[in-house]
């Protein structure tokens, strides 16, 4: 039915992205600029970004195709994403060149909580008749 290949349309977006990280975690590690500090600087915040996207893009996909609800959409978006973050460092233990690690699970967290953070705010703020 229309409304069956609606919803699938929005899983489109995070599935793909999460395809995109998988594959992004499977290339091998490079450098942006060469110095340490500022390619840590660069990468993490990308890893925050990243997340936060996905994070995003769950949400979009879990409130316009489960419950229209936006504490059950963030909470389960959020779960989903650090799911994802935490099988991705592990799938990273067996990429050379790569390593797996608790602290950047930590700061994709701090993408997805950022993300969620601003979406719950935004949610909060508008009357109930004009939320999407």
């Amino acid at each position: 039915s229309n409304t069956m290949i609606k919803k699938i349309l929005y899983w489109i977006p995070p599935i793909l992205w999460m395809i995109l990280i998988f594959y992004l975690s499977s290339k091998s590690r490079f450098t942006a600029t060469g110095e340490p500090l500022q390619d840590f600087l660069i990468f993490k915040a990308l890893h925050m970004c990243e997340y936060g996207l996905l994070a995003l893009l769950l949400f979009n996909a879990l409130y316009n195709t489960i419950k229209h609800n936006v504490s059950f959409a963030i909470r389960y978006s959020g779960l989903i994403s650090i799911v994802y973050a935490a099988s991705d460092e592990y799938h990273q233990l067996f990429t050379p060149t790569r390593s797996g690690t608790l602290r950047d699970i930590l700061i994709d967290g701090c993408g997805i909580l950022i993300t969620l953070s601003i979406l719950h705010v935004f949610y909060k703020k508008r009357p109930l008749n004009k939320r999407i």
